[in-house]
């Protein structure tokens, strides 16, 4: 699995929880750290346990925006 991006709680997942039902453009994935952050991304209705689900998840986890966490 890529590298993921910490969490504005201070830690790194180790892994990502992905909310968001079949079928469904839109789903939620937030890190098993603190379970406080969350971000919705694009699902575009693929499956989200699949590969390409975790992949658009690992992607809007690790770019959005952390308010000057590196």
């Amino acid at each position: 699995m890529p590298k993921l991006a910490r969490c504005p709680c201070g830690k790194t997942p180790t892994f990502l929880c992905i909310d968001g039902g079949f079928p469904a453009r839109w789903a939620v994935v937030s890190g098993n750290c603190c379970g406080d952050w969350q971000t919705e991304f694009r699902l575009d209705f693929k499956e989200p346990d699949s590969d390409e689900g975790l992949a658009l998840a690992i992607k809007a986890w690790n770019e959005t925006p952390r308010g000057g966490l590196k």
